[in-house]
């Protein structure tokens, strides 16, 4: 995976620091921010109506940018919290029983058995606590090293490490659950080698 090139944390000019250019950070993390995003949500989510808000809330959160953290630190933390949000929201229009749109799919029909497991694996990931599914779905999903995520989240190394391992086995716990409430047995090798016993 190449990483989208960094833009300097600040600008110099006079003294001041000034943050960096919108159209320039929209150019540069559009893409990452949308692969945030669709992992964070799910199959089923509205990834370019959220990136859109995340860039709204970019924009009016750019002149108190900083520097403190580097761009895509700071740009992590805003997806997060416009997705736990949405999550919110999401949940409250389930609980009050208002119809939640239907995002139209084009997938062709071989690709089935791996939108099932897809589902299933973002099933299993609602059913987390969020530390655990952002944990997961950094680790695995966007395929971030240990020190890009205590970087991205704020936290140690060492932290890291204990949450994944933490996280990895409630997964597999609720997979486990979830797999004697279901007929689910074909899950476990469409998932991954590393879910099974």
């Amino acid at each position: 995976m190449n990483p989208a090139p960094e833009l300097p944390d600040a600008c110099e000019g006079d003294g001041d620091v000034q943050p960096p250019d919108l159209d320039a950070l929209y150019r540069l993390h559009v893409d990452r921010v949308a692969r945030w995003v669709a992992r964070l949500v799910g199959p089923s989510a509205a990834v370019d109506d959220l990136v859109q808000d995340i860039f709204m809330r970019v924009q009016h959160l750019l002149p108190a940018f900083r520097g403190d953290a580097k761009v895509t630190t700071w740009l992590y933390r805003i997806t997060e919290n416009v997705v736990r949000n949405h999550r919110r929201k999401e949940r409250l229009r389930r609980l009050l029983g208002v119809p939640v749109p239907e995002r139209a799919s084009a997938a062709p029909l071989e690709a089935l058995e791996r939108r099932e497991a897809s589902t299933l694996v973002y099933r299993i990931l609602d059913r987390l606590r969020e530390r655990d599914r952002n944990l997961i779905i950094l680790f695995e999903l966007e395929q971030l090293s240990g020190e890009e995520i205590a970087e991205l989240t704020g936290t140690s190394v060492g932290a890291v490490w204990v949450g994944l391992h933490r996280a990895r086995a409630r997964f597999v716990k609720q997979l486990e659950a979830l797999e004697r409430r279901e007929d689910l047995g074909w899950c476990r090798a469409v998932l991954s080698p590393e879910v099974e016993r």
